[in-house]
């Protein structure tokens, strides 16, 4: 990974250029055009923290915009070989930031329609009787890196609401293992995509849950709520997670938190109690 400098005007790539890496705004900003037009009228400027040039990234198709330098600005670019050598070896160095390079898929698959089931689970029902949820009944498939919660750890998923106790079957969910992901509820053709969510929780249209929607994670030591680039965002004690110009996690602290997965009026509600 390596910082480059562009002056006010600079062309940083041109369309057609091959899509040879990735780039993060680390100060001032970009503008996205094609033939002196912005493509995107609504969002034609792109400010520090910006990931750009994924399009085409992975794959390393040619560049379907210009982009300008708008000011004096400072990038970050990950060259495409880098950043597959990178993930082979030792993912955990790639930077949070450049998540969105993946989101820009996790999104689509977020907002495509899958067909719904009206069978119960037979788990389901049984927790409804005990009115809990003990998350370590729900195994993770065998690809699945999970691993216990410390032993110093008490977390707990409380519902805020009664569509969410209802949608749960359960007032609170016990968090035992780490990561620990949550989602909608997927069925029909690829649902096993979507095998590494450990609680999956129904939603109607309109959707407010994806289906990878948001994680808790112990990182460096210090668990954090991440942003499992969901199509409507995860809010934490009000701080928005994922989407442009949005970290992608947050620190998660002793006590008790509150988060709202999908839109500002989401029934999606949970507190987050860690003792």
């Amino acid at each position: 990974m390596s910082d480059r400098q562009f002056s006010d005007g600079e062309l940083i790539y041109r369309m057609g250029d091959p899509a040879d890496g990735v780039y993060r705004v680390r100060s001032g900003g970009v503008r996205l055009q094609r033939g002196g037009d912005t493509v995107q009228p609504e969002m034609p400027y792109l400010g520090a923290d910006a990931v750009f040039g994924g399009d085409g990234f992975l794959t390393g198709e040619t560049r379907e915009t210009d982009v300008v330098a708008v000011g004096d600005v400072v990038v970050e670019f990950l060259q495409r070989n880098e950043f597959l050598a990178i993930l082979a070896v030792q993912p955990n160095l790639l930077s949070s930031l450049f998540e969105p390079v993946f989101n820009l898929v996790r999104s689509a698959a977020a907002a495509a329609p899958d067909l719904r089931s009206t069978k119960p689970d037979p788990l389901e029902a049984e927790a409804v009787e005990n009115n809990k949820f003990d998350s370590a009944r729900f195994e993770p498939p065998p690809f699945e890196k999970s691993g216990p919660v410390p032993g110093n750890l008490d977390i707990l998923l409380v519902a805020d609401g009664k569509r969410l106790r209802s949608a749960l079957g359960a007032e609170e969910v016990n968090v035992r293992e780490l990561p620990f992901r949550i989602g909608r509820a997927a069925t029909g053709e690829g649902k096993d995509t979507y095998g590494d969510i450990h609680l999956a929780i129904e939603d109607d249209r309109p959707f407010n849950l994806s289906r990878r929607h948001f994680s808790i994670e112990e990182e460096a030591g210090a668990l954090v709520v991440r942003d499992c680039g969901s199509y409507h965002g995860t809010t934490l004690n009000g701080q928005i997670l994922g989407g442009e110009g949005h970290p992608l996690s947050a620190p998660l602290m002793t006590g008790e938190s509150e988060l709202v997965a999908g839109r500002s009026d989401s029934p999606f509600r949970f507190r987050i109690l860690v003792r």
